[in-house]
């Protein structure tokens, strides 16, 4: 019965797609992508209360905002549920999402985000000698 409900209503879900879209609308955006503000992605994975192993929903949008890929939930009916990236990112979240054979996100993580700071690189240049005031005092 709860299937029937979620086949009949779940695409009719206008809230979640006008709140999709009103977020991807006001949030940061860079200038130099060659893609608008609004063109999205829809991607779909298998419900996790269908098939064993599959990750939920939220745990798949979680590990898409650690890595630094925006995404907001989308429609839903009795075997999948949908989501939205933007365009801009949709190359890293297929990485991150490391789709199997049967649709079935696999979580790829990575070692380090696109975000998270470089570690600073040790100058090869010597040192310029210190004159006789600065090794004086230290300056």
């Amino acid at each position: 019965m709860m299937d029937l409900f979620d086949d009949l209503f779940g695409p009719l879900d206008v809230l979640d797609w006008l709140q999709s879209w009103a977020s991807f609308a006001v949030a940061p955006y860079s200038k130099r992508s060659k893609h608008g503000r609004l063109n999205l992605v829809t991607y779909s994975i298998p419900r996790a209360d269908k098939v064993a192993g599959a990750p939920s929903l939220s745990d798949v949008m979680e590990h898409l905002a650690q890595y630094g890929v925006r995404s907001e939930a989308g429609s839903f009916n009795s075997r999948i549920m949908k989501f939205q990236v933007r365009r801009d990112q949709k190359v890293w979240a297929e990485l991150l999402l490391a789709f199997d054979a049967n649709g079935v996100p696999q979580l790829w993580q990575p070692a380090s985000s696109w975000k998270d700071p470089k570690p600073k690189v040790q100058s090869t240049k010597s040192e310029k000698p210190k004159g006789f005031l600065e090794q004086l005092f230290g300056l």
